[in-house]
C-alpha cells in the first residue's frame, strides 16, 4: 500500500552542499538542471533519473529520483506495517560530478558495506542511508540501503510494490579522482 504525498516546500537558489565532500546543489523547477548532475537510470519510456536527495522532517535525508523535464523528485518511506509514503518533491539537492570523487555503480549484495559508499545522510535516528539501484518492471531505479539493514529498497513512480525490496543490488561509489 501506498499514500501518495505531494510536498510543496519555499524555494531559491542555495549554495552547494559539500559536507562530506560530495556536492549536492539545490534543485527545483526554476533553477537550471545540473549538466554535470550523476545519472542513475532510467523509468518507463526511456526517461532518465538522476541521483537527487530530500529531508523529510519526521524521517530524516533520504534517496530520491530525480526528473530533470519535470522539475521533481519522487522519495519513499516505511511508515510500518508494510505501508510506505511516496512522495513528489518540488524541492530537492541534486548529486553533481564537480568535486573530489570519480562515481560509479558497482554491484553488491546481502548489506555488505563496501568502502566509498555513497550516502545521502541520515534518518532522524542516525542511520545512515545509501544510494542503490536495482531493476524493477524494466525500469532501472533508485532507492535506499539503510545502514542497519541488508535489503536496498527501490521505489518507481507508482510507489512501492510488494516486491521492491532486493538482495542484490548495485550501490554507487565515490573514489578519489587522480589529479596528476
Amino acid at each position: 500500500m501506498c499514500i501518495v504525498i505531494l510536498c510543496l516546500f519555499a524555494s531559491g537558489y542555495a549554495e552547494p552542499s559539500t559536507g562530506d565532500g560530495h556536492v549536492w546543489v539545490a534543485g527545483n523547477l526554476s533553477i537550471p538542471f545540473p549538466s554535470n548532475a550523476v545519472h542513475a537510470g532510467w523509468i518507463q519510456g526511456g526517461t532518465q533519473i538522476y541521483v537527487g536527495r530530500i529531508t523529510h522532517t519526521i524521517h530524516g535525508t533520504l534517496t530520491a529520483q530525480v526528473v530533470a523535464e519535470k522539475g521533481t523528485a519522487f522519495a519513499a518511506y516505511y511508515l510500518s506495517n508494510n505501508t510506505w509514503a511516496c512522495g513528489h518533491h518540488l524541492t530537492y539537492e541534486i548529486l553533481v560530478d564537480e568535486g573530489d570523487f570519480e562515481y560509479a555503480w558497482i554491484r553488491s549484495y546481502d548489506g555488505f558495506y563496501e568502502k566509498g559508499s555513497v550516502s545521502v545522510g541520515t534518518l532522524n535516528h542516525k542511520d545512515q542511508v545509501f544510494i542503490c539501484r536495482a531493476y524493477l518492471n524494466g525500469e532501472l531505479l533508485l532507492g535506499n540501503k539503510y545502514g542497519y539493514d541488508e535489503f536496498c529498497y527501490v521505489f518507481s513512480l507508482a510507489g512501492i510494490e510488494r516486491d521492491a525490496r532486493f538482495y542484490k543490488y548495485e550501490i554507487l561509489m565515490a573514489r578519489p579522482k587522480c589529479h596528476g
